[in-house]
């Protein structure tokens, strides 16, 4: 009994060196902080508006249109509207150049009073100065310093020497062209050629024709310029001429009488 009682004690105590001499695991091991760990959101979360916004359709809109400019007259309105605007015009101061040709040339500036009436100081090949010069109608009245009147008189040729008449000759227009637009003393202009042809009968003349160009305001379809070179036949005159003259100071005051 006393051996079997002094074994089991050797063996406790044994065991318990043993037990002893063993490493603890729990006290020895290093301690880790917990890595965090990123999770997906839980299906019961309420999405954020990046997670669910859906990528927006285009919605197609009309192209930007440029505003609607103007329709652009025609040559045959453009001429049609100046004979219009000039039928209407009561005065105006003119500057001319003319060559008959084969005859004299002449040049002048005054004043118009439409349809038939002009007061210049003009001055012809045949001149030695600038006559002052009164046109009404068929008649044409000269200063004349040799006269005790002052003036000599006497008839001249209605269509020729008559620079009133000069601007219904646009009405006689056929076929014209634009040629574009040009700028005439500060004047936005249309420039257009065209054919002349004469209406039998004017001022006498049986017949006649040629070429001419205007130059018509954009504003409001006056004509500010005109070109022609035109043959005619007539009862008191029959020849060639070149003509240029130009108008400004529509509808201004203007009293043209014979000298008294």
């Amino acid at each position: 009994m006393t051996r079997t009682r002094a074994a089991c004690f050797a063996v406790t105590i044994l065991v318990v060196l043993l037990l002893a001499c063993m490493p603890q695991a729990e006290e020895s091991a290093t301690f880790t902080p917990p890595v965090e760990v990123t999770t997906a959101p839980l299906l019961s979360e309420k999405p954020t508006e990046a997670v669910v916004a859906a990528p927006s359709t285009p919605v197609e809109t009309a192209a930007p249109t440029e505003a609607p400019t103007e329709a652009s007259l025609s040559p045959e309105e453009i001429m049609d509207g100046s004979v219009e605007k000039m039928s209407g015009v009561t005065s105006a101061h003119f500057v001319f150049e003319k060559e008959v040709v084969g005859s004299y040339t002449a040049s002048g500036e005054g004043v118009l009073a439409l349809p038939d009436r002009a007061h210049f100081e003009g001055m012809s090949s045949y001149d030695q100065a600038p006559v002052e010069t009164i046109i009404i109608g068929s008649t044409g009245y000269w200063a004349d310093e040799s006269l005790s009147s002052g003036w000599s008189m006497g008839p001249i040729a209605p269509f020729a020497s008559n620079p009133a008449r000069w601007v219904e000759l646009l009405g006689f227009y056929e076929n014209p062209a634009l040629m574009g637009e040009e700028v005439v003393n500060g004047v936005d202009c249309y420039h257009l050629q065209f054919a002349v042809t004469f209406e039998p009968g004017w001022l006498g003349l049986f017949s006649g024709g040629g070429t001419g160009e205007a130059w018509i305001s954009t504003g409001d379809l006056s004509l500010v310029k005109a070109v022609y070179a035109v043959e005619y036949e007539g009862a008191r005159e029959s020849d060639s001429m070149k003509l240029s003259f130009e108008l400004s100071d529509l509808d201004e005051a203007v009293t043209i009488e014979a000298p008294s």
